[in-house]
């Protein structure tokens, strides 16, 4: 499972860009309770403390937003690399520095997903040997102990991270799609109406006699004509278009750049294929498009509600289109629908 978002992953390399000087200045802070005298820590500063700057700068500039939550993986290859050359520089006395690959392993679970941390455990053993200057008996008796914490520190953090990402996606979806036809719901209404431009066109679409239709056959009945409703919505628009469960039996579609022409055709394509379904249901459209003149998407959706009223008055099952010439008509101009087939 992926990060939910480039923000996401910028978060961690962030993360990572602040905690690497940290983590610099208190290995070189311990290094003289090692044994190292003040002129061997002052020339390890001279070249830790510029490329842990440089590295932590580069990675809290660099576009992770655009790249994979594999590019993550620089941070402990690149952490494990400098503890190599530590280990290799310091022929074993620098032993107690290993523990940080707990920490490595750490931010593994947190930005990769479940089984990446097996790949990377040749890697942390080699630099492990190396840090305490060669394979001894003492190291042998530990490494049952070390690939143990690793393993489970990376694969719990792992696992839970991917449970709690399932579980939030679920919860986002439930909150955004209306259960009963499968399209989208209210929810971010505003926000989407906000968003559309001149040219965008809104479709507000009403099926006809519906109260009729469940007075009749049941509301079970009712339901299932919602449900093939919604489905043949999804069907027929396009990627970039939304549809929205907009009342009882009222569905709103979102049709970015579409314009009155591309309104109609998407009108006209789901009224063909909806015969087919339903031959014994119709349903009214309203169409109209923003333009600079009008407030934006609100406006248009209050213009396709008002073109919706003109085609029930026209005789219903039928698609018309709202113009500003004709604001206050009682009747908009209605274009005759493909008339649906009748069981």
């Amino acid at each position: 499972m992926m990060l939910r978002a480039g923000d996401d992953r910028e978060l961690m390399a962030r993360v990572a860009a602040l905690a690497a000087p940290t983590i610099a200045v208190t290995l070189l802070a311990t290094m003289p309770l090692l044994g190292y005298t003040s002129e061997q820590v002052g020339a390890w500063a001279a070249v830790v403390v510029p490329g842990v700057l440089g590295a932590s700068l580069a990675a809290w500039f660099l576009p992770w937003r655009r790249w994979h939550d594999r590019a993550l993986l620089a941070v402990p290859l690149g952490a494990w690399s400098c503890l190599a050359v530590l280990g290799l520089a310091s022929h074993g006395r620098a032993a107690p520095y290993a523990g940080y690959s707990a920490l490595l392993f750490l931010y593994i679970g947190l930005t990769q997903r479940p089984w990446t941390s097996l790949f990377l455990l040749p890697v942390a053993l080699a630099v492990h040997v190396v840090m305490w200057g060669g394979l001894s008996a003492e190291l042998a008796a530990r490494l049952p102990i070390s690939i143990t914490v690793w393993v489970a520190t990376a694969e719990v953090v792992a696992r839970y991270r991917v449970q709690t990402g399932e579980a939030f996606a679920g919860l986002e979806r439930r909150a955004h799609v209306d259960p009963l036809t499968g399209v989208g719901n209210r929810y971010d209404l505003s926000r989407m109406l906000s968003a559309l431009r001149p040219g965008d066109a809104v479709a507000l679409l009403d099926l006809d006699h519906f109260k009729r239709l469940n007075d009749t056959a049941g509301h079970a009945a009712g339901d299932e004509v919602l449900r093939e409703a919604g489905a043949l919505l999804r069907q027929v628009a396009r990627r970039e278009d939304t549809v929205i469960r907009y009342g009882g039996e009222e569905f709103l579609v979102l049709l970015p750049g579409a314009g009155e022409a591309g309104a109609t055709s998407f009108d006209a394509r789901l009224r063909s294929a909806w015969a087919d379904v339903r031959p014994g249901v119709t349903f009214s459209t309203g169409i109209a498009v923003v333009d600079a003149a009008t407030s934006g998407g609100a406006a248009a959706v209050a213009h396709a509600d008002e073109a919706l009223y003109a085609a029930k008055a026209a005789g219903r099952d039928r698609a018309t289109s709202w113009r500003a010439d004709l604001a206050g008509s009682a009747l908009r101009e209605a274009a005759p629908a493909v008339p649906a087939l009748r069981g």
